[in-house]
């Protein structure tokens, strides 16, 4: 939600891998159980849209993509850190 409100309220730039979090998602979510099966699922009535730039994103886009690679994860590197510190 912060990378979100960040987006959209102070024009931040985002960077790093593609994020898998939802811009937007349902609220006030219920459980209900399946009477013979006994199953449970959560059903909601209501979907929030804390962006509406994002509405029709199932991810928040980043601005600038830098996929984490093994070799860096091996040796202590950030590539998203690096960038940062290149640009100028």
């Amino acid at each position: 939600m912060t990378t979100v409100l960040a987006r959209d309220q102070i024009n931040a730039i985002v960077i790093g891998e593609v994020s898998r979090a939802r811009p937007n998602w349902g609220e006030n979510m219920e459980s209900w159980y399946l009477p013979n099966s006994k199953l449970k699922f959560d059903c909601t009535d209501e979907l929030k849209f804390r962006s509406e730039r994002l509405r029709s994103q199932d991810r928040i886009p980043m601005d600038v993509t830098i996929p984490r690679t093994f070799k860096s994860y091996r040796s202590g590197g950030d590539e998203v850190m690096d960038y940062i510190l290149s640009v100028k």
